[in-house]
């Protein structure tokens, strides 16, 4: 490079710009110079570090000149206005202070992207077109890419979890099962765990699950834990009003047609207000009101209520005459939608009620519908059958068939067998005589004047029995209650005949036919058809008692409510009357002997009738004690021209003998007579003529001027009894009043 030597030892000129050496000790001839010290023009190179190695010379650290001219420093200083050969300069095309720098197609320049911001630790990506091109892109560049891609959220820049980094949630897209296809993963932190954890999955083909990484449906709910309910919580966040769940599945092919909804799982519960309402059990059971059947019952729909008065109320509100309904449905098969005829007597369906007694439920009641013969097509004849029963064994107490026959009965509705007991018809309203049973014809385009349908007693399978039915006999719905029960054919067809009927008047006909109001011609009309008096025209009357002198059939005749008579028999005296006092007054005893009683006041009467006239027989005792004494027997008023005719019979029946004498009365009491009245004796056996003696005559009453009157006596000494037989004409009234007698007529004294 030329080294000029000035002549001064101590200064050499290299060449080099203006190279000064001071204090130069020795140049070797092999180019090393060594020097006290190295000076340019400007500054002294002394004690810093110059070095030169290799071809290059170190200054320092920081600075290095290498062979091929090639500088390097830690940094340089100046304009560099006078550098030459250095590339042309970068320039950036819509720049700002918070856009992203992008590269271009063109050397040099960059672009700063409008869409693309970063402001305050936040990153903008606008979409400025309508454009569905994705703004946000991670990427492998494996093709097809491996693994998957992973966008998370944390805070923190360093890598150990929970010291200086914390991660609470990410999105991953995963390559799923080799192909191409992919899904989405969302996850978060919970509970300062070490990592995020997966909450929701997006798979390929669009299935969504939330606690599951495989869901098998549309959409897939579950808690991801053992024994933790999966909820869908809609909270109300609204002050004014309620927020709600609406779901609107609709066709995607047809948004205005709704599609089917589906729900599955082991069961289902629904509730209001925190607390269970409603539950579809894992049987398929629909529970309402409680969270299992009390009874363990397999049946589909149960309310279960503890309030009382409540239970299943259907509302219908519709302008038209269709209602509610409650459809029981039966086929044969165990197929769903397959068609089996039913065969007789099949359930078609029924209403069970329950009591509880104690330990359980316990069956009360029934109400079925059972086939009634032979289903056909379109034809399903079927019967109610009204159950009830003790011990839970339910016997068919009301049956009404599909030919709308009604039968009440105690049969088995199964098996047709008849079970003892009785059917009470109770029918109470409160009000006497509004309601009860009616039976309505439509005879006659059902005029109330017609007909009635039949009230009929027979067997089940039969057509024909006794029955009772209103023969209408006159208008304004008035008729006959006729009762048919004589047979006159041996055989299930032919109608019975008429036996008696209650006629619209009021009366009663036994065997009398029809219309009552001709044929029953009194109160109570009996026909028979017999030829010797025997049961066909025979009407009994039955005391059952068998206890000696217990036996007393009877019928009793009234007048406005008090007793006219009565007549009684019994096992010792064949036929008795009683008066209306209820005192026996004659009977016929057991061997056909006719027995007159004494009347009310002491006498018994007989009386013989002939035409116009007639005789009475008065029959009477008279008895004394240890004095005599005198005892009035009858009292006569007669005019002289007036009728009448008294023979007395006087007959000794103790102490003396069997002496008897007849007296008769003769005479009369007209205008004031009083010495016309006789007594004629007439010994018949002794007797004596003093037995019988009368009275003076007086006109006072029950007598007058025109026509007096007289007492017959009994004259009777110590201990004497005699029987006295008094026999008067017809002619001559007779009053039952001594004192109340007509002009020609007579009472007897009573005793």
């Amino acid at each position: 490079m030329g080294i000029q030597i000035n002549g001064n030892t101590n200064n050499i000129n290299a060449g080099i710009g203006s190279l000064s050496i001071e204090d130069l000790r020795e140049i070797d001839i092999v180019g090393v110079a060594t020097a006290s010290n190295f000076k340019t023009g400007i500054s002294n190179l002394h004690d810093v570090g110059l070095t030169l190695t290799g071809g290059q010379i170190d200054v320092g650290s920081n600075i290095k000149i290498g062979t091929a001219g090639v500088i390097t420093a830690t940094s340089f200083v100046g304009s560099g206005a006078n550098l030459t050969g250095l590339p042309a300069d970068i320039t950036i095309n819509s720049n700002a202070d918070n856009r992203v720098i992008t590269g271009s197609d063109t050397a040099n320049t960059l672009n700063g992207e409008s869409t693309l911001l970063f402001n305050n630790g936040r990153l903008d990506v606008t979409q400025t077109t309508s454009s569905s091109d994705a703004k946000v892109v991670v990427r492998n560049s494996n093709t097809p890419g491996s693994g998957s891609l992973r966008l998370e959220f944390q805070y923190g820049t360093g890598n150990i979890e929970g010291t200086n980094r914390y991660r609470f949630g990410y999105v991953e897209g995963y390559r799923q099962s080799g192909s191409n296809d992919g899904g989405l993963i969302f996850g978060t932190k919970p509970s300062n765990a070490a990592a995020p954890t997966e909450r929701l999955r997006i798979k390929s083909n669009g299935y969504v699950g939330i606690g599951t990484n495989n869901p098998q449906r549309p959409l897939t709910l579950t808690s991801g834990t053992s024994g933790i309910t999966a909820e869908f919580n809609i909270p109300d966040n609204s002050p004014t009003g309620s927020a709600g769940l609406s779901f609107n599945i609709t066709d995607r092919s047809q948004s205005s047609t709704y599609a089917p909804l589906s729900f599955n799982a082991t069961l289902y519960t629904f509730g209001n207000s925190g607390t269970e309402r409603v539950r579809i059990d894992n049987n398929g059971i629909l529970l309402l009101g409680h969270t299992s059947s009390p009874t363990s019952d397999a049946d589909k729909l149960q309310v279960i209520s503890t309030a009382s008065g409540t239970g299943i109320c259907l509302h219908n509100y519709s302008a038209s005459a269709y209602g509610n309904q409650i459809a029981f449905m039966k086929s044969r098969s165990n197929t769903i939608g397959t068609n089996t005829v039913l065969n007789a007597y099949d359930r078609i369906g029924e209403l069970n009620f329950y009591g509880n007694d104690g330990s359980g439920r316990s069956l009360g009641a029934q109400i079925q519908v059972r086939t009634d013969g032979t289903t056909t097509n379109d034809n399903t004849p079927a019967y109610f059958a009204f159950n009830t029963g003790t011990n839970q064994s339910m016997k068919t107490r009301l049956r009404i068939s599909s030919s709308g026959v009604s039968c009440f009965s105690k049969t088995n509705a199964s098996t047709g067998v008849v079970e003892p007991g009785n059917f009470i018809l109770n029918v109470h309203t409160g009000a006497e005589l509004n309601d009860g049973i009616k039976i309505v014809t439509n005879h006659n385009s059902g005029n109330q004047n017609s007909d009635s349908g039949k009230l009929m007693f027979c067997g089940e399978g039969q057509s024909n029995g006794v029955y009772i039915y209103k023969d209408n006999a006159i208008s304004y719905g008035k008729g006959d209650m006729v009762f048919h029960t004589r047979s006159t054919a041996n055989d299930y067809t032919t109608q019975l005949a008429e036996t008696a009927r209650f006629t619209a008047y009021g009366r009663f006909g036994l065997g009398t036919g029809g219309p009552g109001q001709t044929t029953v011609d009194s109160l109570m009309h009996i026909v028979g058809n017999s030829d010797n008096g025997d049961e066909h025209c025979q009407l009994t009357i039955e005391d059952s008692d068998d206890t000696a002198g217990s036996k007393v059939p009877s019928i009793m005749f009234k007048g406005n409510g008090s007793q006219l008579c009565k007549i009684r028999a019994t096992d010792s005296n064949i036929i008795r009357i009683y008066d209306n006092n209820d005192a026996e007054r004659w009977l016929i005893n057991e061997y056909g002997e006719t027995i007159s009683e004494e009347s009310e006041h002491g006498w018994s009467t007989y009386e013989y009738h002939a035409k116009s006239g007639g005789t009475r027989f008065h029959y009477r005792r008279v008895a004394t004690g240890a004095s005599g004494t005198q005892i009035n027997l009858i009292r006569v008023r007669r005019h002289y021209w007036g009728s009448g005719n008294y023979k007395i019979k006087v007959r000794q029946t103790y102490y003396n003998g069997s002496y008897e004498s007849h007296f008769w009365l003769n005479g009369h009491a007209a205008n004031g007579n009083t010495t016309s009245f006789s007594i004629a004796h007439s010994g018949q056996n002794g007797g004596n003529s003093a037995w019988i003696q009368k009275t003076a005559t007086s006109h006072s009453a029950p007598g007058n001027n025109y026509a007096g009157w007289t007492d017959v006596y009994a004259n009777l000494g110590a201990y004497e009894y005699y029987e006295i037989i008094i026999e008067a004409s017809t002619m001559a009234s007779y009053s039952h009043d001594i004192n109340n007698i007509g002009n020609d007529g007579y009472a007897l004294h009573a005793f």
